[in-house]
């Protein structure tokens, strides 16, 4: 009965230990058996696109902007000329806004960079008169009496609203004006103005269909410059810069232009310094 019981325990161990082998078999590693999580894990997220950084919007100049804001200046000072209504005016200061801007634009390392510095008060100064101006509205027309031996002139810088002007004259007095802000330029540069056009290296014909420009006289610390009508029924014109010292004792450049009244070949005297102002002649 004992050596019966004995075998049925013994047998009993076997098997216990062949299901145990079994299970071992089926888990390699031993470790408990999980059921399958329904919970899906989480895909490795793709880089967002939000995430990644914006590039960078900053204005963009052209590659010469000292160049650029001359000439948007001189355009602002033509257009101030015959500003009328609140949208020219506008159009001035957005002008001599933009001349600033592409001043500050100038690279540290441009050789243009300390004309630019010192062109920068001008620019502020002529911003802060054209908005006085825009406030004011036009200035009246100031016509001089004529002088029987010679051309009338206008003694102001507003055109004379019973002659209007035709493109050819206003592309004479930009260019006129594009020449002063040259002249400015070169002044702060070498310290007296441009004798002649080829110094200027001004990108403008000496002459055109309509015009003959050249620079009448340069010295010290003044120049004038003409152009002369080549075709009937077009005025002629006269402009002077002249650098006078500012109240900090610094280098302030004052221009006028001066224009005929009548259609004349022959251009009209330079505007003279009276009291540190440029004034046009009333009679030649």
């Amino acid at each position: 009965m004992g050596m019966r019981n004995a075998a049925k325990w013994s047998c009993c161990i076997t098997v216990v230990a062949l299901l145990s082998a079994c299970n071992t078999l089926q888990r390699p590693f031993g470790g408990a058996v999980r059921s399958p999580d329904r919970t899906a894990s989480p895909l490795v997220s793709s880089p967002s696109l939000t995430s990644l950084p914006s590039p960078s919007i900053s204005p963009t100049f052209p590659d010469n902007p000292f160049q650029k804001a001359t000439d948007r200046a001189a355009s602002a000072s033509t257009l101030a000329q015959s500003a009328q209504t609140g949208e020219d005016w506008t159009l001035v200061l957005s002008h001599w806004q933009e001349a600033i801007a592409l001043l500050k634009a100038v690279p540290p390392a441009s050789r243009d960079r300390a004309a630019a510095q010192k062109l920068l008060p001008e620019y502020r100064q002529s911003l802060i008169r054209a908005q006085q101006q825009a406030k004011r509205g036009p200035n009246p027309t100031t016509i001089a009496k004529p002088d029987s031996g010679g051309i009338p002139l206008i003694a102001s810088d507003a055109p004379i609203t019973s002659a209007p002007e035709s493109p050819a004259q206003e592309d004479a007095k930009r260019i006129l004006n594009e020449l002063n802000q040259r002249q400015t330029s070169f002044f702060q540069a070498q310290k007296r103005f441009a004798a002649n056009l080829e110094e200027l290296g001004s990108n403008f014909a000496a002459e055109t269909e309509n015009y003959a420009f050249r620079i009448a006289s340069a010295q010290l610390n003044q120049a004038v410059a003409t152009a002369t009508a080549k075709q009937d029924g077009l005025r002629s014109y006269a402009s002077a810069i002249v650098v006078v010292k500012g109240e900090k004792n610094d280098d302030r450049p004052l221009t006028r232009l001066c224009e005929t009244r009548q259609p004349s070949k022959t251009p009209p005297a330079a505007p003279r310094l009276v009291n540190n102002e440029l004034q046009c002649p009333t009679a030649q």
